[in-house]
């Protein structure tokens, strides 16, 4: 079967959408589906404070994740990754960066 799933990253669900409104935890599972944000594959962060409204990434609402520059070992920035937790198989994928000068 197929699996369709619409996440955004603000602080609403845009109207008229439906979808999963990500709140900026780790990784782990809500409700059923594993999804969330790891540094470097600690899953022990909170990038809620990042989250925008939707006078932000073109009306779809964002997350500046990382905003305070935690992700790191010393002067090191580590990666920071979202992630979410499927069935093994082939998937179309979309991802939308909806403000252009950061991408």
């Amino acid at each position: 079967g197929n699996i369709d799933l619409t996440f955004f990253f603000g602080t609403e669900l845009p109207d008229g959408e439906e979808g999963i409104l990500d709140t900026g935890a780790g990784f782990k599972s809500h409700g059923g589906l594993s999804f969330g944000w790891d540094c470097n594959g600690d899953a022990s962060v909170d990038y809620s404070s990042g989250r925008r409204n939707l006078g932000r990434g073109g009306g779809l609402g964002l997350n500046h994740f990382d905003r305070s520059n935690t992700c790191k070992n010393g002067a090191e920035y580590l990666p920071v990754h979202w992630s979410v937790q499927l069935p093994n198989g082939e998937y179309d994928v979309t991802v939308d960066f909806p403000e252009y000068y950061h991408q």
